[in-house]
């Protein structure tokens, strides 16, 4: 009897660890990033530099994976062609996050959805207020520090970035073509 329960002791704690890992866990954060954009035909224009919110929810799958569905939004003012104006470019991503060492703290991401932005841009003939949306995707990597079993800081770097799409003024075609990346490293709190 005491021999079996010897032999069962483990096995409960493993299951005690896995219950609970399989759980939802939150993340908010900001960052600081440099932002792109590239066009075809070819616009002008420096990378803007600025801070960017990154929101995060998490289902743990087991002690290395967890799927993800991500929301990183960036604002920035800019000046094009002697005009101020904006940037707003936003990635919402389903992905996932492997932790390679298990209990280990460190991780991996990666994810893939919609990617949207308005911009106003300068090309030679003028600056043009655009929108765009297409396939975008994230990877990066990061690390949790927790105080408490449910509360812990997130630091991370992350690259985020889209394939090129037609972009509209208005709902009219402008004839542009859009491409925009992101990277940025940021601190975020996490909600075990």
């Amino acid at each position: 009897s005491d021999l079996l329960a010897l032999a069962a002791a483990p096995l409960a704690a493993q299951g005690d660890f896995e219950a609970e890992q399989k759980r939802l866990w939150f993340t908010a954060g900001a960052s600081v990033g440099s932002a792109g954009i590239s066009c075809v035909p070819k616009c002008e224009g420096d990378r803007q530099t600025g801070p960017a919110i990154l929101l995060r929810g998490a289902g743990q799958l087991s002690q290395q994976f967890a799927i993800t569905l991500e929301v990183l939004a960036f604002r920035q003012g800019v000046t094009t062609g002697g005009k101020h104006g904006t940037w707003n470019l936003n990635w919402y991503m389903l992905g996932a996050m492997w932790y390679p060492a298990g209990e280990d703290a460190v991780f991996l991401n990666g994810g893939v959805g919609l990617s949207t932005g308005k911009a106003d841009i300068a090309f030679p003939t003028g600056s043009l207020p655009l929108s765009f949306a297409n396939i975008g995707a994230t990877f990066g990597l990061g690390r949790d520090i927790r105080f408490r079993s449910d509360l812990g800081v997130t630091t991370y770097v992350q690259y985020h970035t889209n394939g090129r799409s037609q972009a509209l003024i208005g709902r009219a075609n402008s004839g542009a073509r859009v491409s925009t990346d992101f990277v940025s490293v940021g601190l975020a709190v996490s909600f075990f």
